[in-house]
């Protein structure tokens, strides 16, 4: 959940690192809300060895509307890729509902008999979770992602996340970041529209997949709590849970418990931990035998 400057959603794809490199490149697809620069981090852990693409949401600039499902989306990302004849194998990264749109790419991508060199999900829930698709829950939702990723408590009156007026709590948000020193005083609330937009569809979508993933699903999953309460319930109950129900959908599971909570994981210092078991993964799998 990183506002973000306009890029054009008509292309999602974003080289984001090392994209001269021969081996084969990873595309990653951020999670609800969220701007492909929420990468940032792990790529700059990951090293230059791997390319590194991001798979822009639509509407995340706030220029066009959001997807309305996970099928949707990963659809047009498949699209971005045929367009660039990307036809090797190709290694897919997605962070929470962004790890539903990369295995509905996977599962697309198997269906045409193409190679998925890795699929990793980190921290996805699992299909048919259902959601509470209510307006001033979603705001409440979206004023803790914040507060989970910078590690602030922000004070937005509980009144207006009631009042359900998109208008007057973007307003209200805005100026609680920027009080918290989160947003440059510089910046205006419509950096807000597009992760919220964005964030507001993911969370009103129910993803049921179309098949089985014949490959290996490597699904990283953290057990620490967020700072927002709502995040707080059972966290390490529920992501066993998420294990559990991942197995239905997927031929083989291999699941890392990482440090860290759902959003920290890919920042500094937990997203190293990540990158190192990323690599370690992918060295190991192409090790002489396996």
């Amino acid at each position: 959940m990183y506002p973000s400057s306009a890029i054009f959603a008509s292309d999602p794809l974003v080289p984001l690192h090392a994209v001269r490199s021969s081996e084969i490149p990873i595309f990653c697809i951020p999670g609800a809300g969220a701007s492909v620069t929420a990468f940032n981090e792990f790529f700059d852990a990951l090293g230059a060895r791997w390319p590194v693409y991001g798979l822009q949401p639509r509407g995340i600039d706030g220029a066009e509307q959001p997807h309305q499902s996970v099928e949707a989306a990963a659809l047009y990302n498949l699209g971005a890729l045929a367009q660039l004849n990307f036809n090797g194998p190709i290694h897919l990264l997605g962070h929470s509902y962004g790890g539903l749109v990369a295995f509905d790419m996977a599962l697309r991508l198997q269906k045409q008999k193409r190679s998925v060199a890795s699929l990793t999900l980190i921290d996805t829930e699992p299909p048919e979770t259902p959601h509470e698709a209510g307006t001033s829950h979603i705001f409440n939702q979206f004023v803790g992602v914040f507060e989970s990723i910078f590690d602030r408590t922000l004070y937005v009156n509980e009144t207006i996340i009631a009042s359900c007026e998109i208008e007057l709590f973007i307003s209200n948000l805005h100026a609680a970041l920027v009080k918290a020193r989160c947003l440059p005083a510089r910046s205006t609330p419509d950096v807000l529209r597009g992760s919220l937009a964005t964030f507001a569809a993911a969370c009103r979508t129910t993803y049921v997949p179309h098949g089985l993933y014949t490959g290996k699903l490597h699904l990283v999953l953290v057990s620490a709590a967020c700072r927002n309460k709502s995040f707080n319930d059972d966290v390490t109950r529920q992501r066993a849970a998420y294990a559990v129900q991942w197995r239905r959908w997927a031929a083989e599971l291999d699941v890392w418990y990482g440090p860290g909570h759902h959003f920290s994981i890919l920042q500094v210092p937990h997203v190293r931990s990540l990158a190192t078991w990323w690599r370690q993964a992918r060295d190991l799998e192409s090790a002489p035998g396996t």
